[in-house]
């Protein structure tokens, strides 16, 4: 039996199978009795070497944030790869230790057979359309960006690949002359005088549009002031005209109260005046 420090205890057979579920089952891992963290030297005093092995794998495994996590995209693999195992940056093209397959170092997906840019890489094709537009050019062999400032069309990468600036073919492989070259280029300076152009045509658009909608919201904000001016007014004169009738009731109540003493009086007089008479 094993006595665990929850004073529970298992025998053998169970206590195995509650580790081997927990390696099964991330949410389960590491093996808790009343949720306590198994110690690991118990785990490993019950389990075979094969089964060692695996809850060590496991461990490592899971250890890692999901995110951080490589997996063979190989459907027949699908093993995990351990961080030792990953190459040159973890956005770099790696194979699988398990099975050689490439993968792509971007979505981590199967490599892009005949396509070494990935579908996913969204900063390099913005890169790639910058590219387009001032003409620069990515070595065959490495496939890094060249720019060229100064000389002929012959280039040299910094991986010492050889290729025509002009249209991007291995040195000595295509007919591009000079003139060719310059051809280019001034095809790329009217291209971007183009792109000038209409970049400003945008920013003019985009100007006037500004410009209405900021009209727009002072049209509104005029109106919402005229309409609160109106609700002033109109609270102005409910005001005023409560006040007057305040005043009119006021003056009503006076009235009434002065007419009933002018009643009373008189009544207090004919009374006297009858009790006179009768005196005499």
């Amino acid at each position: 039996m094993t006595l665990l420090g929850c004073t529970h205890s298992y025998c053998k057979p169970c206590f195995t199978t509650l580790i081997t579920t927990a390696v099964q089952t991330e949410s389960l891992f590491p093996p808790k009795c009343c949720l306590t963290e198994i110690p690991l030297k118990t785990v490993l005093s019950v389990l075979d070497d094969e089964q060692r092995d695996s809850y060590k794998q496991k461990a490592a495994e899971w250890a890692q944030s999901p995110e951080k996590r490589w997996y063979c995209p190989e459907p027949k693999c699908a093993k995990w790869i351990a961080p030792s195992k990953i190459h040159h940056g973890r956005m770099s093209p790696q194979t699988c230790p398990h099975c050689q397959t490439k993968i792509c170092g971007m979505c981590r997906g199967l490599g892009h057979e005949g396509n070494t840019n990935c579908p996913q890489d969204f900063g390099l094709n913005a890169m790639l359309d910058l590219a387009e537009t001032e003409g620069w050019r990515r070595c065959y062999n490495c496939r890094s960006l060249v720019e060229k400032t100064a000389g002929c069309r012959h280039m040299t990468c910094t991986c010492k690949a050889q290729f025509c600036y002009t249209c991007g073919s291995k040195w000595k492989t295509c007919g591009c002359t000079e003139v060719d070259q310059a051809r280019r280029e001034e095809q790329l300076r009217e291209r971007r005088r183009g792109l000038d152009v209409e970049a400003r045509r945008e920013e003019e658009e985009i100007a006037r549009a500004i410009a209405e909608v900021e009209a727009a919201e002072r049209r509104e904000a005029q109106e919402r002031r005229a309409a609160e001016r109106r609700r002033e007014e109109q609270r102005r004169r409910e005001e005023e005209e409560l006040r007057l009738l305040e005043e009119l009731r006021l003056a009503a109540e006076e009235q009434r109260r002065r007419e009933e003493e002018e009643a009373e009086r008189k009544r207090v007089e004919t009374i006297r005046s009858s009790i006179e008479e009768r005196r005499c």
